[in-house]
């Protein structure tokens, strides 16, 4: 299976609505598992990635902690990072 990413820029559905970002971010999760460098990369290289990110922010600060911690979790991100910025962003 090959990344999204190769398929589809779904960086930007971070921009749009909602259900686009809800999208975007199981695609990234995806992504993730395939190839974490790579996506991450592919991620911070894109020309929108300051906004990408702002907009990541806003949406898991209006989401439901469940969903992001269960996003965090299949992405096998490194919580001892993590954790003190998604609190930072809950409590906001």
């Amino acid at each position: 299976m090959a990344a999204h990413w190769r398929d589809v820029d779904y960086f930007t559905y971070l921009l749009k609505d909602l259900d686009s970002a809800c999208s975007a971010l199981e695609y990234m999760v995806d992504d993730l598992h395939l190839d974490k460098d790579h996506t991450v990369g592919i991620f911070l290289d894109h020309a929108g990635s300051e906004d990408f990110l702002w907009s990541l922010v806003k949406f898991l600060g209006n989401s439901n902690p469940r969903y992001v911690i269960s996003l965090c979790a299949q992405a096998k991100i490194n919580m001892e990072l993590w954790i003190p910025t998604l609190t930072w962003v809950l409590m906001a």
